[in-house]
């Protein structure tokens, strides 16, 4: 049977695969960058090395296109993230903390001295209809119909843990807002409810809309250095997932 796995090796070919880190872009100020997964890292050598006829192989390779699809819908945030000025917005990639109680992933996180961005990548075609009676994400396709799990649910409860994690900085009074950012431009947006839009954007829309954000918040919480030694600290305190 014929298997329809893309290596990764084989993806553009921007990335320094034996860093592990993506190339750099001119504008904003990256403090940390975008990484490989590691999953995709070791998944990538397991297919390697399984032969075609290995029962294993299609299962592999499904969880591999599924992990590659994501790692492409973070990076498609790069570009419109590059429109911000460096004067006024930090940025950090993949990134896990700890809250106290559990840990808690990042695609990406925008910091401003008036208010910080929880910016979650998804990367899905069709038409996505986000049920708010339900919560959860319903994907319309040639193939069908499929349920998935809410991620604006998700990124709600990410909120409150970042939250609970800048409590223990001293930080609570800084204000959190969060995003999902859909990479591809040609998927069709859905809800019932009105205030989806504010939340769910396409990747086009990124820059402007964190720009629409630093024009409502009128007061800074943060000064430039207190920003960035925010910044700093989150590094600091990032578990990444230990190698398999």
């Amino acid at each position: 049977m014929g298997l329809a796995c893309v290596s990764f090796f084989g993806f553009e070919g921007k990335y320094s695969f034996e860093s592990n880190v993506l190339f750099k872009r001119s504008d904003a100020m990256i403090i940390k960058e975008r990484t490989v997964p590691r999953e995709i890292v070791v998944l990538q050598a397991l297919l390697d090395r399984i032969l075609d006829t290995h029962k294993a192989k299609e299962s592999v390779c499904r969880e591999f296109d599924r992990r590659l699809a994501g790692y492409k819908g973070e990076m498609f945030l790069n570009y419109p993230l590059s429109f911000l000025p460096s004067d006024d917005f930090l940025i950090l990639h993949n990134l896990r903390l700890f809250d106290g109680t559990h840990y808690f992933q990042v695609d990406t996180l925008i910091i401003n001295t008036k208010f910080i961005v929880l910016a979650e990548a998804k990367n899905m075609a069709g038409t996505l209809y986000f049920d708010p009676g339900f919560n959860q994400l319903i994907r319309r396709n040639e193939k069908g119909e499929e349920a998935f799990s809410d991620p604006l649910l998700q990124i709600k409860r990410h909120r409150i843990q970042m939250k609970k994690w800048l409590a223990r900085m001293e930080l609570s009074h800084l204000p959190i807002e969060t995003l999902i950012v859909i990479s591809n431009p040609r998927t069709i947006l859905q809800s019932s409810s009105d205030s989806v839009h504010k939340k769910v954007i396409h990747t086009g829309q990124l820059p402007f809309h964190i720009e629409a954000l630093n024009e409502k918040y009128k007061r800074e919480h943060l000064g430039a250095n207190e920003a960035l030694e925010l910044a700093q600290s989150l590094v600091k305190n990032n578990y990444p997932v230990k190698q398999m």
